[in-house]
């Protein structure tokens, strides 16, 4: 991966074996066959990134790619799924994945436009915790309904308005978990995104203390950063209490 001062991401190029797939950010450019049935994969990317946001992910993936289309879309935006390459998978999770194009017209609607749609939308499958919103291709553990919209909403608040520190992580976080109740919302019903904004209340009352802002004494402690009551949930509780 070679980035300028800024952190734009210029060119990123991987190696690996013909038997495998490989995603990252920006735009896929090529893909060139190389000796010993390896293969090198390229994109390119023209926004500004932030650092912890640059990702790949290779595996024995399939390539389930549409285009997300809408009233709120200028344009029409790739939305690339690097999935396990299994049709019992695939069919189990084709109508969550396509659900994608949903939340982006919805946030699109909300926010302004998809900020990197010269680009791409996707998803990159891993075994991992939960979902990690890498710039225009997300890693996730699965497809599930607040998942998938939680980590499309960090595009916007977390990725194109990214925090100077630690201290404002909630930023990223409250909008992107407030998200999911406006994902209900619209999308739907009210009494769905109302069962959730009152247990996200309700876990925020568990305890009667703590600020969304880290203080400074804090801000390397990981534990207190991504405090789960705290920085998404008072967080998300706080921005529906303004609206």
């Amino acid at each position: 991966a070679v980035a300028d001062r800024q952190g734009r991401l210029g060119v990123c190029v991987l190696n690996t074996d013909s038997s495998l797939k490989a995603g990252s950010n920006g735009r896929l450019t090529a893909s060139v066959p190389l000796p010993g049935n390896r293969v090198r994969y390229e994109w390119k990317s023209r926004y500004p990134i932030d650092f912890y946001l640059i990702s790949f992910a290779v595996g024995p993936y399939r390539d389930y790619s549409f285009y997300a289309k809408g009233p709120h879309i200028s344009d029409s935006i790739l939305v690339q799924n690097y999935i396990y390459d299994d049709d019992s998978y695939f069919s189990q999770n084709k109508e969550s994945i396509d659900r994608t194009g949903d939340f982006l017209n919805l946030y699109s609607r909300l926010f302004g436009p998809y900020p990197f749609a010269a680009e791409k939308y996707g998803h990159c499958l891993a075994p991992s915790g939960g979902g990690m919103e890498h710039q225009t291709m997300t890693t996730l553990v699965n497809f599930s309904y607040t998942l998938v919209c939680h980590e499309l909403a960090h595009q916007w608040f977390g990725d194109y308005v990214t925090c100077s520190s630690w201290q404002d992580i909630w930023v990223n976080e409250g909008f992107a978990s407030y998200a999911e109740y406006l994902a209900y919302q619209y999308l739907s019903s009210q009494s769905d995104a109302d069962s959730w904004i009152i247990r996200t209340q309700n876990y925020v009352k568990t305890a009667r203390d703590g600020s969304i802002y880290v203080p400074a004494d804090r801000q390397t402690d990981e534990d207190r950063i991504f405090d789960y009551r705290l920085t998404y949930a008072k967080g998300a509780a706080i921005i529906h209490m303004i609206r």
